[in-house]
């Protein structure tokens, strides 16, 4: 725990399962011209890259 914040010092998200959708369970990245939405995934991972041109 950090002094103050209230907050933890571990920033990693857990899930059960990979996602299925990308509009509701894919987690978004990016900076607005180039992105990715990660699915997640076991043996395989799953990144769906968008680029803006």
């Amino acid at each position: 725990m950090l002094a103050g914040t209230g907050f933890s010092d571990d920033l990693s998200l857990w899930y059960r399962q990979p996602a299925t959708s990308w509009e509701r369970e894919a987690l978004p990245i990016g900076n607005g011209q180039m992105g990715a939405m990660i699915f997640g995934g076991g043996s395989q991972e799953r990144i769906q890259f968008n680029e803006e041109s």
